[in-house]
């Protein structure tokens, strides 16, 4: 049995084909998600989304359910910094469970469990785990679900010969309908299924073509993720147009667009958080930037909220719907008390975005961009106190 620990797992070259994620609630009438989450420990809003095939594959595999079973969805995408924890957490666990097992045993084991983060599925978009229904009952699969495997039976693998008959009956209908439509399972977890991902790559030798995806936050239309370098054109659309960039009066090159890009990265790596690319849910496609960055305010850092959004897209309010979503992370997720949105005095439409997430000129400064002094004005908005 190859686990996710074995290099040549972590070897599988990956080229990401950019596919953006989609909800997978209420895609087919016999694909249920469990809504309750009380079997685990995802809270992020995107927890029943997946990459747009891994939801058509679904589909597909629920076209192949025998009469009155259905599909139920208990985690799909998994923030990267929430796999980054569990792995840790479940190393920390068995290394108390097994004092004397050596660091390498342990890291073993805790493979069997979690995926360790180079090659976990789930933050690419492309796993799931899910479980059968029949008659609106979750069915005997042999354990419950997100069980830790425990020698010697291993209950969860499988392919366990310690499992009652009615149970190898549940599974081989999953191990039908999900191969069929071109799911790989991981051999431990009766219930993780997934397509795209290092390890269904190994075991079709060939390349990955998911890489990690860092969604930040949803709102009705939209979703929020960090920008990837694939993003680059996506950006070039908005960041080389005139007509967007009118309020900078200078439209990006090549080497620019670049920079912004790079630039975007490092705030992550160094600050947690930057401009994030705004995907339109419905269609998949990127029509432009929102998110938090530091700002200098007359000498002053501050935090803001700030957006950028192709032409195409204008005057539909994805905008202020956007930029409302990053007001309230900078609130809740951050703990900020305060956030700004710094705009040219000539770019009313954004000053009526601010307007719309409850801004109100709270200064004025003056920004040097490419050698042009342009005034400023300072929208800001504090948070909320019982």
């Amino acid at each position: 049995m190859v686990l996710l620990d074995d290099e040549r797992i972590s070897n599988i070259a990956v080229g990401e084909n950019q596919e953006e994620l989609a909800s997978l609630k209420g895609i087919h009438k016999d694909i249920l998600v469990d809504e309750s989450r009380s079997q685990i420990k995802n809270q992020s809003d995107f927890f029943c989304h997946a990459r747009r095939s891994v939801a058509e594959m679904l589909k597909e595999a629920a076209g192949y359910l025998p009469p009155g079973y259905q599909i139920l969805i208990k985690e799909a995408y998994r923030p990267l910094s929430q796999q980054k924890k569990s792995f840790e957490t479940a190393y920390q666990d068995y290394k108390k469970m097994y004092p004397a097992r050596s660091d390498e045993e342990i890291y073993k084991m805790t493979c069997q469990f979690v995926a360790p983060v180079k090659v976990a599925g789930h933050p690419t978009g492309g796993a799931i785990d899910l479980t059968l229904l029949k008659d609106g009952e979750e069915q005997d699969m042999g354990t419950v679900y997100n069980a830790v495997p425990l020698e010697p039976e291993n209950r969860t693998y499988l392919y366990s010969d310690y499992i009652s008959e009615e149970a190898r009956r549940n599974r081989k209908i999953l191990i039908d309908i999900m191969e069929k439509a071109g799911f790989a399972n991981y051999p431990t977890e009766w219930w993780h299924w997934s397509y795209g991902d290092c390890y269904w790559a190994f075991l079709n030798q060939c390349d990955a073509i998911f890489t990690p995806i860092e969604a930040i936050l949803k709102t009705d239309r939209l979703y929020l993720r960090e920008i990837r370098r694939e993003d680059y054109e996506a950006l070039c659309r908005m960041l080389k147009d005139e007509e967007v960039m009118y309020a900078y009066e200078h439209a990006f090159d090549d080497k620019e667009a670049r920079e912004w890009l790079e630039l975007q990265l490092n705030r992550y790596e160094n600050d947690g958080f930057g401009l994030w690319a705004v995907v339109l849910e419905e269609t998949g496609e990127v029509i432009g930037q929102c998110g938090l960055t530091m700002q200098d305010l007359n000498g002053e850092q501050v935090l803001e909220v700030g957006y950028l959004l192709a032409k195409d897209f204008w005057h539909k309010g994805y905008a202020t719907e956007a930029a409302i979503a990053c007001k309230k992370y900078a609130f809740d997720i951050l703990g900020a008390k305060e956030v700004y949105s710094i705009i040219r005095d000539n770019n009313i439409a954004s000053q009526n975005v601010a307007k719309r997430n409850k801004m109100t000129v709270a200064g004025k400064c003056v920004k040097n961009y490419y050698n042009k002094y342009m005034p400023h004005l300072a929208f800001s908005v504090q948070r909320e106190t019982e």
